[in-house]
Parts: C-alpha cells; sequence; structure tokens
C-alpha cells in the first residue's frame, strides 16, 4: 500500500497533468484539496502554483525552449514538472531557491521510478 501524495509540488504537477487532458482546473483542485487535507500553507502553495503555471503558461514555455533539445521526446510529466520549478523561480520570491531545485529533483526521481515500474 502506498502512501498518499502530500507535497504540495508533486500534486501540481498531478494537478497540471489531469488539467491538459481536459480537466477543469478549479474542480480539479478543489477535489485535490479535499483528498488530502493539506495544512493550509501547503495547499496555498499547491493553488498558487497551478493557477500559476496556467496564466504564465507561453511565457514559461518560451523561457524553456532553448534548453529542450528534443520536445517530443520528453514525457509530459517531465515537462510539466519543469513548468512548475519555473514558475517558483522566476514568480515565488518567498520560496528559497534550494528548495525549488531540491524538491524537483526528489519529484523527478519518485515519478522517473515509477514510469519505469510500469514498463
Amino acid at each position: 500500500m502506498t502512501t498518499p501524495d502530500t507535497n504540495p509540488r508533486s500534486l501540481a504537477v498531478t494537478a497540471l497533468m489531469r488539467i491538459q487532458k481536459g480537466a477543469y482546473s478549479n474542480l480539479q483542485l478543489n477535489q485535490m484539496l479535499d483528498d488530502t487535507h493539506l495544512d493550509p500553507r501547503d495547499a496555498s502553495l499547491l493553488t498558487t502554483i497551478v493557477y500559476g503555471v496556467i496564466q504564465h503558461q507561453l511565457t514559461i514555455d518560451y523561457q524553456l525552449k532553448p534548453f529542450i533539445q528534443k520536445p517530443n521526446k520528453l514525457q509530459p510529466w517531465v515537462k510539466v514538472l519543469l513548468e512548475t520549478a519555473i514558475y517558483q523561480w522566476q514568480y515565488l520570491e518567498r520560496v528559497p531557491k534550494r528548495a525549488i531545485f531540491n524538491e524537483t529533483i526528489d519529484i523527478a526521481k519518485k515519478r522517473g521510478h515509477e514510469a519505469f515500474d510500469v514498463l
């Protein structure tokens, strides 16, 4: 049995992936907040990241474009994870840079192993 994910950054990636597949952002976010029972600070971070990435999508993608050599080979969750990291780095002043990078790397390691387990 796996423990439920309570990392707001990881939940933001999951929410954004579902939104890209057609879910309504407000309904998806409300469902996640109801299901996870995050503390108010984490719930606020989750909400800020999800709506911020959606709002600044074009700018973030423009900033990422020079660093992605083969966009067709990039897994969708990796692109979304990078978008959340760029959003936090560029727009969230109160979040320490080391936290952004450490959390992003941890999420990539966990999700990368999950992807290989499915294969």
